[in-house]
């Protein structure tokens, strides 16, 4: 369900469907690889890929994004979730402590699709993403590129995260454009100082 008198998140945007082809894709994601993982979904809109990832055997899902979303989000949860507790809306103000704790993290999969828009958000986004996720997290954000001044989030983001943009090859064909890019994120690994080696499998 679609709603625009929700906000910008109340309408299903070409990022959270490419997200989502991504997200079936069986070589990056083979079979029960989301089975017992926690996941939560920033800036959730109207939940389409949260509730993908749900369909697809993760143990726990929280849709966030601002209040004003959340009628929209339960409507979502309800329609393809009723009666199950693996999925709920939650209110999450980036930055906000009280936010962020009411969660319950860390999460093992971190999911956002076209949240990098205002270079006000860069930090607490950031910070979010960070005390939402443990070491060995999996953040994947579905970005659309709409000016110079979004590549400062990733200069910011390279501070204490790894990131790589996923190859377009490994992009459904009819869920692809030139504008939109996947990134698989993170966190950097802390060698110990004796350690040489700052190889990783990252």
């Amino acid at each position: 369900v679609q709603d625009w008198q929700a906000g910008i998140g109340g309408s299903v945007w070409d990022s959270g469907l490419v997200m989502c082809k991504f997200l079936e894709n069986q070589e990056e994601f083979p079979d029960h690889f989301f089975k017992d993982k926690r996941v939560v979904e920033l800036g959730s809109g109207c939940g389409i890929s949260g509730l993908a990832v749900a369909s697809m055997g993760a143990r726990e899902v929280i849709l966030t994004d601002t209040a004003s979303h959340l009628p929209l989000l339960q409507r979502n949860i309800d329609a393809n979730f009723s009666g199950s507790e693996i999925v709920k809306a939650q209110e999450l103000f980036w930055g906000k402590a009280e936010d962020i704790a009411s969660l319950h993290p860390p999460f093992d999969i971190i999911l956002g699709s076209d949240i990098v828009y205002s270079k006000f958000n860069f930090e607490p986004l950031i910070a979010t993403m960070s005390a939402l996720s443990h070491e060995n997290s999996l953040v994947i954000l579905a970005i659309e590129v709409r000016s110079e001044a979004d590549f400062d989030f990733f200069r910011q983001l390279e501070v204490e995260w790894d990131f790589h943009k996923v190859p377009d090859r490994k992009l459904d064909n009819q869920f692809k454009s030139d504008e939109l890019a996947i990134f698989v994120v993170r966190r950097k690994l802390l060698l110990p100082a004796n350690n040489k080696d700052s190889s990783s499998n990252i």
